[in-house]
């Protein structure tokens, strides 16, 4: 980090500890003056203090992200070492603004203080913005939060007893029981917190994340105390981490139940339909098996990319001369053979044929045929060996 004087190098996170936590005289003055220099500007950032926070229209994710890890993680260690803990919401504090998403659904909602809120399926949090923080509850399933920077109003979000403290950041939080949740960081630094629900001990423990990292933290519900967890921080995958939030699942040996509820579950027909043939199957002597073909994930690109890529070649023999529709012409002898080609196949073909054209010219285009079309076709093969081994195993899928 630099701000044209002095560069502080791999130094920032120690420099900005000491400088916050008191121990400024330990700190070579051009370090300090540096880190000083870069706090004061981190706060010419600051947004417009919002008591309340607005939903919007349903939109496309947008990729903003947070910055200024080091500072962000050295302000949290100061409130980590000085004992300095984020307020916890009691049972009796007010109800704020309340979110859901529905089965099958994605919800984005932007904030009034910028940051931006997506909802997985049947997921649901409860907003209550303040002067001193913005507080949000996830009640249940996924949620992703791309906090605006702000470093005297933290973004606290509760989760299985805990709480995941950032002043400008992205993160996401998953609930996997009312005791258990994991947060996978996509940017900058967070601060975990969980306490113990024995009102006795009141223990609290604390970690820091950073990016790429994933922690699972919570309440052990096993213990007679109920004793508060902090998992050990793992290295994530960010990109199927967020998949949920581009519309696509990820599942590794997961088993087919959990696949069915992650998707937000079967129609109550279908379900029902569903499984009085199955149970129908076995009383006939049918045997039942689990299968994994994880290439389907990768069958509607792999379609598209082939058929279009197909259908440019195979159209392209419809001119107007020899095969296919031919546009009325009043004088054929002042028109090029292109511009003939071109109003033939513009009337003749429809918007869907056109798109289809253009991707399937683009894909076998020279410098783009082994990077589409040669590698959708090394997928479908693939694909095809995957179906065959999973027609060892049985003989209806």
């Amino acid at each position: 980090m630099t701000r044209g004087r002095f560069d502080l190098g791999d130094r920032v996170e120690p420099v900005f500890e000491r400088m916050l936590g008191e121990q400024r005289d330990v700190v070579d003055s051009r370090e300090l003056a540096e880190a000083e220099a870069f706090w004061d500007w981190l706060g010419t950032f600051e947004r417009p203090v919002e008591t309340e926070p607005a939903p919007s229209n349903w939109r496309p994710l947008l990729a903003r992200v947070g910055a200024f890890a080091a500072a962000i993680a050295a302000a949290w260690l100061l409130m980590i070492g000085a004992g300095l803990h984020m307020p916890w919401a009691g049972s009796d504090a007010a109800s704020g603004t309340r979110y859901a998403a529905g089965r099958g659904e994605r919800r984005v909602i932007d904030m009034r203080d910028g940051s931006v809120i997506t909802l997985a399926a049947e997921s649901a949090i409860d907003v209550r913005y303040t002067s001193a923080n913005r507080l949000v509850r996830l009640e249940r399933g996924e949620a992703l939060f791309k906090v605006a920077h702000n470093k005297q109003r933290p973004f606290i979000v509760e989760a299985a007893g805990g709480q995941v403290t950032a002043v400008g950041t992205a993160f996401d939080v998953k609930l996997a029981s009312p005791s258990k949740a994991q947060v996978t960081v996509v940017e900058g630094v967070i601060g975990i917190a969980v306490r113990s629900a024995n009102p006795n001990t009141q223990e609290q423990i604390t970690r820091l994340a950073r990016k790429g990292e994933e922690v699972s933290f919570g309440v052990d519900p096993e213990q007679q105390a109920r004793v508060a967890f902090i998992g050990t921080s793992a290295k994530a995958d960010i990109g199927l981490a967020t998949a949920w939030t581009r519309g696509m699942l990820y599942f590794h040996g997961e088993p087919l139940v959990d696949v069915r509820d992650a998707r937000g579950g079967l129609d109550a027909d279908v379900e029902k339909t569903q499984s009085q043939a199955i149970e129908a199957l076995k009383k006939s002597g049918a045997e039942i098996v689990e299968v994994s073909i994880p290439l389907t994930e990768y069958a509607v690109s792999m379609y598209y990319l082939i058929a279009s890529s197909e259908a440019s070649s195979n159209l392209a023999r419809y001119d107007g001369v020899k095969y296919g529709y031919r546009a009325e012409f009043k004088d054929l002898s002042a028109m090029s053979l292109e511009e003939f080609y071109s109003i033939s196949r513009g009337e003749g073909f429809g918007q869907e044929t056109k798109r289809r054209i253009m991707l399937g010219t683009y894909c076998l285009s020279s410098g783009y045929y082994d990077a589409y079309y040669n590698k959708a076709c090394q997928v479908r093969r693939m694909l095809q060996d995957q179906f065959s081994e999973a027609f060892k195993k049985c003989d209806v899928l």
